[in-house]
């Protein structure tokens, strides 16, 4: 499932806190971004799949081994709608960060240095 689809599942249920105007921004931030960086609607909706995946799946590691709590400080502390690179070192190793990359790129058509630069907003954007 990806992110989109994700996102619109959060938007339809009561448990959790979304609103169609916070759905609407963060994309818009996302495809802000990547306009800016050349990479059309398609590659930056994969992009920010892939993004989501792998930020999900930390979250996840992180609330096994250290607790939900502790995932959840990690949402309070780096969700946001701008760049943060503590985020991106907050959420994933130096080796986790040249995975994601990879696969991003992989799957994108976008340069890896391109999504190198635009992690440090993608990532809190994600955890939104």
């Amino acid at each position: 499932m990806g992110l989109f689809d994700q996102v619109v599942g959060a938007l339809n249920n009561p448990n959790q806190q979304a609103s169609t105007d916070q759905l609407g921004s963060i994309l818009s931030m996302a495809q802000q971004l990547a306009g800016g960086q050349g990479a059309g609607t398609d590659s930056t909706q994969a992009l920010m799949s892939v993004v989501g995946q792998y930020v999900r799946s930390s979250l996840q590691q992180t609330s096994q081994t250290e607790g939900r709590s502790q995932a959840a400080s990690l949402v309070e502390q780096f969700a946001g709608t701008g760049a943060n690179p503590a985020a991106l070192q907050a959420m994933f190793t130096p080796q986790q960060q040249q995975q994601l990359i990879q696969t991003a790129s992989q799957r994108t058509g976008i340069s890896a240095d391109t999504i190198q630069s635009m992690l440090p907003l993608l990532v809190p954007l994600a955890l939104n």
